[in-house]
């Protein structure tokens, strides 16, 4: 299980995902909602984009926990 830590105080801190693709999905969704691409649009120009730089582009953290 994954959880986040939000380091804006959001209302994410204490959200699970079962897997880091699930977190990285959710992330990826969020910022397509805020850009002014389409979805087929942004998934195709950030198909490279890490989970990691989705956490530093939310400012969040995240732990593995068991």
């Amino acid at each position: 299980m994954i959880e986040i830590i939000d380091f804006q105080g959001g209302d994410w801190t204490g959200s699970t995902f079962k897997s880091k693709k699930e977190l990285k999905n959710f992330l990826q969704e969020e910022s397509c909602n805020v850009s002014e691409y389409s979805k087929e649009e942004y998934y195709k120009e950030n198909a490279d984009v890490s989970l990691n730089e989705y956490c530093e582009m939310f400012q969040i953290k995240y732990v593995e926990k068991s």
